[in-house]
């Protein structure tokens, strides 16, 4: 430090002059100085020559601690990883169970309960992926004319489809504009494809004829005609979805189905017909809490009933004010 910040210099300089100008005086007065300079300068030296052996004994030393964390370190990791590989089985398995029992619980406790709340399937259902999706989507244009109209509607408006518990239906409509399927449901089964028709069918319909009877027979009819199309068989027959054994002759469809295909969607008779047979052919089904027909189409039957009323009133009141005319005129 004492020779880094020059604190020498001014004793230096006497020195350097007094040896210029041979000066005996000023030579004897800075002889002592330049003695002690080059005390100063052996003692520098041997200062640093003392720093560097004791650096280069810690450094060595720090080597050496150095050594063996790393050793220390390398015997740990070896031991962990021994560990790990005896216990990642374990621990794989741990986490995958974790794993499942909290998509069980928020799926079950969580989702299920809000999305039914709700009334909103998506919060809680297992979505059909894309390839599934582009699958179904190709079977329904190639299984029959109403399927590729289904197949463009689809892809057209974003309908999406996913698996979702319903213990009253197989197939439905949500509130989104989306079709959701029973789990494990085989979604290329035929029964399956003309589901979807038929749900499609609904989501293209107001909502008010989709909530009800009349909106229902529509799309059964088409999901019956649709499945023979596909199938070349009917519901009902021997070995078709629906088939009970007490019908009098299963091979011609001699059954609640067949009738139901015939009743016209324009008749109230008949849609109160239609919702009596829904529940035969499927006894959970809950067609008895739909209206007949859509509200404004009951109003408008209303209102052409009240129109023909009145009508026959004025064709009453006419004739009376006639012949009251006729008396008037005759004198009576």
């Amino acid at each position: 430090r004492f020779v880094q910040e020059k604190v020498y210099t001014p004793y230096i300089e006497p020195v350097v002059t007094a040896k210029k100008d041979n000066d005996p005086w000023l030579l004897r007065i800075t002889k002592p100085i330049e003695q002690g300079l080059k005390k100063l300068n052996t003692t520098m030296d041997h200062l640093k020559g003392i720093t560097k052996h004791y650096g280069q004994n810690i450094a060595t030393q720090v080597q050496q601690g150095w050594d063996k964390v790393k050793t220390t370190a390398e015997q740990l990791g070896s031991v962990t990883k021994i560990y790990a590989r005896k216990n990642y089985n374990k621990l794989i398995t741990t986490v995958e169970q974790l794993e499942s029992i909290s998509k069980f619980y928020i799926k079950n406790k969580i989702a299920l309960p809000l999305s039914e709340t709700l009334l909103t399937p998506e919060i809680a259902w297992e979505k059909i992926d894309e390839a599934q999706y582009k699958a179904v989507l190709q079977d329904l244009r190639t299984a029959s004319p109403a399927g590729k109209v289904t197949a463009d509607y689809m892809k057209a408006n974003g309908v999406k489809l996913g698996f979702y518990p319903q213990p009253n239906s197989r197939i439905g409509w949500t509130w989104q504009g989306n079709i959701i399927i029973s789990p494990n449901a085989p979604i290329t089964n035929p029964l399956i494809l003309s589901g979807i028709i038929h749900e499609t069918n609904h989501l293209n319909q107001s909502l008010p004829l989709r909530l009800s009877v009349k909106g229902e027979l529509l799309a059964w009819q088409a999901d019956y005609n649709d499945y023979y199309d596909m199938t070349g068989k009917y519901y009902g027959e021997l070995g078709e979805p629906f088939y009970d054994p007490s019908y009098v002759n299963p091979k011609y469809n001699d059954n609640e189905w067949n009738e139901l295909i015939q009743l016209s969607a324009n008749s109230r008779a008949d849609l109160a017909r239609a919702q009596k047979l829904m529940v035969e052919i499927s006894p959970d089904y809950r067609s008895g809490l739909l209206p007949l027909q859509p509200f404004s189409e009951v109003l408008q039957n209303d209102w052409d009933k009240v129109t023909t009323t009145a009508k026959q009133l004025d064709a009453i009141i006419i004739k009376g004010i006639q012949y009251i005319k006729t008396l008037f005129s005759s004198g009576s």
